[in-house]
């Protein structure tokens, strides 16, 4: 890679070519979105790392089968024929578990993204209307 020099007046700055970023994350599998998703928090860096290469962000949607709110969620998925990574807490007690433990409390639905907790249901819907080409399709 070649530089370049800059002079301007007596300031002179020699600037680097930027690197190709590295392979997009196209698809990621249910084992990446276990306990260590949710063990340290995303920084802000981190964040703008994914941004600039296209990954998309890691979701977990935690949710019952017997809840309203829950099902507003899942209904609108199917809507826009898309889905992401879910965790029944009825019948799974570690989901159940890693959701008071991560998120602080025991409510759903909860869409975790990028390790950080988004319970109301407007508001996931919001996002994830926001947010439809990170989505993988149904």
């Amino acid at each position: 890679m070649l530089g370049l020099v800059v002079t301007i007046g007596a300031l002179t700055a020699s600037l680097s070519p930027i690197p190709a970023p590295e392979k997009a994350i196209t698809q990621r599998g249910i084992q990446e979105l276990g306990q260590a998703s949710f063990g340290a928090k995303t920084s802000h860096m981190s964040a703008h790392k994914r941004c600039i290469r296209n990954e998309k962000p890691v979701l977990v949607l935690y949710y019952s089968p017997y809840c309203g709110f829950s099902q507003k969620v899942l209904n609108y998925l199917r809507q826009i024929h898309k889905t992401v990574p879910m965790k029944n807490v009825i019948n799974n007690p570690e989901a159940k578990e890693e959701l008071r433990k991560y998120g602080g409390i025991m409510q759903v639905p909860c869409l975790f993204i990028d390790g950080k907790p988004l319970y109301d249901s407007d508001q996931i819907i919001q996002w994830l209307s926001q947010h439809q080409e990170d989505l993988d399709p149904a």
